[in-house]
């Protein structure tokens, strides 16, 4: 997501605010969001995209990670199969690509290692 999209999800307001305050917002000034919604919250298709993985291979590797919601019924209508809802903070994202990434000293050592 770019920098337009962020400022865009921070200044997030309900569309019928004077309904639920019963007064016009017009002219107010639009409040950020408070944590845990000011990052951006991704579903695991969009995760899936980003990581350029399938939905499945990105279900699995996100399903037990810390800090994942998971927004299915527990007891759905469904009597055959329980539906995952996953949504991934932007924070576990980031946190998942770091811990994955190979970094530059252990890259050399496995490069200069040679089996004879």
């Amino acid at each position: 997501m770019g920098d337009r999209d962020q400022v865009a999800l921070a200044e997030f307001q309900p569309l019928d605010a004077q309904h639920e305050t019963g007064h016009s917002t017009e002219g107010s000034r639009l409040r950020p969001l408070a944590p845990p919604f000011d990052e951006p919250i991704y579903t695991i298709n969009e995760v899936a995209k980003i990581l350029g993985l399938s939905a499945n291979q990105a279900r699995t590797i996100f399903r037990n990670e810390p800090g994942v919601h998971d927004l299915a019924n527990e007891f759905g209508k469904s009597r055959f199969r329980r539906r995952s809802q996953l949504r991934v903070p932007h924070a576990v994202l980031a946190r998942f690509w770091k811990r994955t990434e190979i970094r530059e000293q252990e890259a050399r050592r496995i490069g200069n290692s040679r089996r004879f």
